[in-house]
């Protein structure tokens, strides 16, 4: 996926970049989709563990999945957790490793929206948590997003658009495009506001329980993230050097190498390293002018 994102920027050969299309692949609708992904881990593991006989099964299944996903002792791997409505077929569908996904769903949020967080205060010079705060939403709502044509838009905005060509308010393909770009401008700001409801909402806390504790907690938390992608991404290339269905093409290593270029020259990787130092630096910096 980080792949990709970055070849989609590299293809973008546009002459006129107008359109603010997305090409990250944690974005609003991508987030939303793993919030959704959340609640049906939840809903599906409550329900196994309850009839499992599972102690609290008197709670809700989503209460319950809720606690047992999040109980750093419960050992779920002799659960049989079924999904339903996945596939149409009437054979039963088996989630695995539904409390590592839902980990990694959940740090993939905080980085998400510790990230966007990052970006603005290093774009606009914020020099507190208190600062942050107050520009932040007091009251945050994580909207649902529509991908239209590559750009995102919150759907409030998408139904504006089409309620308008209904109604014979926008007569021409130049206004419609007029409203694209406008939205384009807002996008930033909106993103950011989502990616604060995103992060509230995870932690089930309102914006002002957002302590410098917490914070210093979430950018570490964001951190540890990144160098996991870093070296996920790094031992998946990797995989490339091994695999002897690969490798039977060339007479030996060498060989292999000179044509492929060495894994350490990596330009994707070695551009991912660089950003995680990029990120370490800009936690760092915040940490001390944050005083947190």
């Amino acid at each position: 996926l980080a792949r990709n994102a970055n070849k989609y920027v590299d293809r973008d050969k546009r002459i006129r970049s107008t359109q603010n299309i997305e090409y990250n692949f944690l974005a609003p609708d991508s987030i939303n989709e793993i919030f959704n992904g959340l609640e049906l881990l939840k809903k599906f593991t409550g329900r196994a563990a309850k009839e499992k006989g599972y102690k609290g099964s008197e709670k809700e299944e989503d209460i319950l999945g809720e606690s047992l996903l999040n109980d750093s002792t419960a050992d779920l791997k002799n659960l049989e957790i079924f999904a339903t409505g996945f596939e149409n077929n009437s054979r039963p569908t088996q989630l695995l490793k539904v409390k590592e996904a839902y980990a990694v769903y959940k740090q993939l949020i905080i980085y998400y929206g510790i990230q966007n967080m990052i970006d603005y205060i290093q774009e606009h010079d914020v020099a507190s948590l208190s600062e942050l705060l107050e520009i932040l939403p007091s009251e945050p709502v994580r909207l649902n997003w529509l991908n239209i044509g590559g750009q995102l838009l919150p759907e409030n905005s998408v139904h504006t658009l089409l309620e308008s060509c209904k109604a014979g308010e926008f007569t021409n393909w130049e206004q419609v495009h007029t409203f694209y770009k406008e939205n384009g401008q807002l996008y930033k700001d909106q993103k950011l506001q989502h990616a604060f409801a995103s992060l509230v909402e995870l932690l089930h806390i309102k914006p002002t329980n957002l302590s410098s504790a917490l914070f210093k907690d979430l950018l570490n938390q964001a951190l540890a993230t990144k160098e996991w992608m870093v070296i996920n991404i790094y031992n998946s290339r990797a995989k490339d050097y091994q695999s002897d269905f690969r490798k039977m093409v060339y007479d030996n290593d060498e060989e292999m190498e000179k044509v492929i270029g060495k894994l350490e020259d990596n330009v994707f990787i070695d551009q991912q390293r660089k950003e995680l130092e990029l990120l370490r630096s800009q936690i760092d910096k915040i940490i001390l002018d944050f005083n947190l």
